[in-house]
């Protein structure tokens, strides 16, 4: 990928924004199919014990494609390449 890893300095709270690496198939304009890097903003609205973070997509991708914003995705930490948090009270 290239970019360096954020580390996590706190613990994500619903309402904080992650920037990760999606990787996704999308098909040109002559329908030729190949594989996406995005670098796109989530808004974490579930933080699981299991390290895993649940949100909407926060930004448009570059290539329109099968993901959009406000569509819900899956990422962890170790994902991490920027972090802004909110001033929402913590998830428990």
């Amino acid at each position: 990928m290239g970019r360096e890893l954020h580390p996590l300095t706190t613990a994500p709270r619903q309402g904080d924004l992650a920037k990760v690496a999606l990787v996704f198939l999308a098909a040109d304009a002559a329908g030729e199919v190949s594989e996406r890097v995005e670098f796109m903003w989530v808004m974490l609205r579930g933080i699981g014990a299991d390290g895993w973070w649940l949100g909407p997509l926060d930004n448009q991708p570059f290539v329109p494609g099968p993901i959009d914003a406000g569509s819900p995705v899956w990422v962890r930490a170790e994902q991490l390449l920027a972090f802004e948090t909110s001033s929402a009270p913590a998830v428990r």
